[in-house]
């Protein structure tokens, strides 16, 4: 055997490898039984990461569990204990055990990555737990697991989370909303303190009250936080704020209450010294503005300000918060910005605001994904477009006032887009409203330019005329040939979805949404033949004058 492959770490590389290949946990599960040296190897990259507990607990003796379908409509198994356990029960378990590192819990399916089929996983019996409780040997069950995922909804396995944290223990993705008692709640967070003070990211898909920030504030080492807080107030952000080794903090308030600029200063004048990734959600534009004024947003990288579906909004803060922005973010820095309301149907009068607005994103030349879609209609045309497509050459993502309800004031055009065919190169997602009606260059769209980068576009609810179905749908192909089957959307929403030409408020809505669906069932056939000439083009030996080699005619 050559030396290399006696160097453990030269092995675990090359195991790594096999993992992601077809059929690459048979084929380590052969390579640890062929000699010694690969065992140990082999077997860490198999056990690594599990997915699936019950293949650790089928490590026990076979007489101990039984797995059967939990019904005989389904393709899911139950494993379950048939007797009580024994010390000897745990010998073979804990070969395998502490070789876990991530751990996932509750996940119904997984999804090959190589194949992409479904595997049903199989459910563990809540008794199991229970049983584990109390039998297993001192010290931690899986003494070197470092990052947890608990995806269990209900409430009765939440307790058995505590099977789980030890020192060691750096991250904890608890993605179910178990609906525990605050009392619970604080319990859980002071043992997990207490336990795991080491933690370096924590998620919560559940409400914490300001009590259980109090715990969470306790590990300070904290790299990553994702919480709810049920009342956000100037006292808790300031706790958050004293996180010196926090950079990434995606945070949102049910309810919020004394968040003032003076306020926050006079609780932590120097908050968040680290942080990079900024999330806020559930406040107004005004308490965002306010919390961007106050935090150190200077080393800012990424800003998502999801806004209170429930506030009243204006032009004169969404203004304010767009200069603050501007102001207070490098533009060197920042390089992703999201600006979104999750309400799609407004509880006020919706309003309009010309895209001149947005005019001081301009000075960040580093953006590469901007995602903006305030409860406000946003009024875009070809020239500022054409604007933002000379600010941000390195720009990978763009959507701009997809989910607003109105068909007033659409002046983007077709060939209004190609600013960005012909000045960013890396744009991957687009999203805009657009005015399709406009007419084209049927016979050398976007002058034989095109953009094999973007794999989605979404239109939302664009204006489109019947007569022009197929001149839209060849432009596209031509323009941008490689988005994906599912890539191109336009009135896609649910209420789009439930239109009926006899109750429609306004009857030239279905006729718009039909035409949209007409040109996304010709888009695909276009770009195939396109394709099919562009290899025929190769095969001959021609190539298209002042265009690179992934541009297609």
């Amino acid at each position: 055997m050559h030396r290399c492959l006696q160097v453990p770490e030269i092995l675990s590389l090359i195991f790594l490898q096999v993992e992601q290949e077809r059929g690459g946990k048979k084929t380590l599960a052969a390579l640890a039984r062929t000699c010694h040296v690969f065992h140990d190897p082999s077997l860490d990259v198999l056990w690594y990461e599990q997915e699936d507990f019950s293949a650790l607990l089928k490590c026990m003796p076979s007489d101990l569990w039984n797995e059967s379908k939990i019904n005989r409509y389904t393709h899911r198994f139950i494993l379950k204990f048939r007797r009580s356990m024994v010390h000897d029960d745990w010998a073979k378990l804990g070969k395998y055990a502490s070789r876990i590192r991530v751990l996932h819990l509750g996940t119904q399916f997984v999804v090959s990555s190589a194949t992409s089929s479904i595997t049903h996983l199989t459910f563990i019996d809540m008794e199991v737990f229970r049983v584990l409780s109390i039998y297993r040997p001192s010290g931690a069950l899986l003494p070197n697991l470092r990052h947890l995922h608990w995806s269990y909804s209900p409430i009765e396995m939440f307790p058995y989370i505590h099977l789980f944290p030890h020192t060691n223990l750096s991250a904890l993705d608890i993605w179910a909303v178990a609906v525990i008692s605050d009392e619970e709640q604080t319990l859980f967070l002071n043992r997990l303190a207490t336990a795991s003070p080491n933690l370096v990211r924590l998620y919560s898909a559940g409400t914490i009250s300001g009590m259980g920030l109090q715990h969470v504030c306790r590990m300070r080492y904290l790299k990553d936080i994702s919480l709810s807080i049920s009342s956000l107030s100037a006292t808790d952000l300031a706790l958050l704020a004293g996180l010196s080794f926090l950079s990434t903090l995606s945070i949102y308030g049910q309810q919020y209450q004394d968040i003032t600029v003076q306020r926050l200063r006079s609780f932590c004048p120097e908050p968040f010294v680290s942080l990079r990734h900024f999330t806020i959600g559930g406040l107004n534009f005004d308490l965002c503005t306010a919390l961007l004024l106050w935090i150190s947003s200077w080393h800012l990288q990424k800003l998502t300000c999801d806004v209170d579906r429930s506030a009243h909004a204006s032009t004169v803060s969404f203004e304010g918060f767009i200069d603050t922005v501007a102001q207070s973010c490098s533009q060197a820095s920042l390089s992703y910005l999201r600006i979104i309301s999750s309400a799609t149907q407004p509880a006020f009068p919706e309003l309009h605001v010309q895209a001149t607005l947005l005019r001081p994103l301009l000075a960040f030349k580093n953006l590469t994904a901007v995602i903006i879609d305030p409860p406000i209609f946003i009024v875009m045309d070809n020239s500022i477009l054409q604007e933002m497509a000379l600010a941000w050459p390195d720009l990978e993502e763009l959507s701009i006032g997809l989910e607003r309800r109105s068909l007033l004031g659409y002046k983007v055009t077709l060939q209004g887009l190609i600013p960005l065919v012909e000045h960013c190169p890396k744009l991957k997602k687009l999203g805009v409203v657009l005015h399709a009606t406009a007419e084209v260059n049927a016979e050398k769209p976007a002058n034989g330019i095109s953009f094999s980068s973007v794999v989605s576009l979404r239109f939302a609810r664009s204006t489109i005329t019947l007569d022009r179905v197929m001149e839209v749908a060849a432009f596209l192909s031509a323009v941008f040939p490689r988005v994906g089957p599912c890539g191109l959307s336009a009135w896609d929403d649910e209420n789009a979805e439930d239109l009926d030409a006899g109750i429609a408020e306004d009857a030239g809505d279905c006729q718009i949404r039909d035409a949209w669906r007409e040109v996304i069932r010709a888009y695909p056939v276009f770009a195939t033949v396109r394709e099919q000439e562009r290899r025929q083009w190769q095969k001959q030996g021609h190539f298209v004058v002042g265009a690179s080699s992934s541009q297609l005619l």
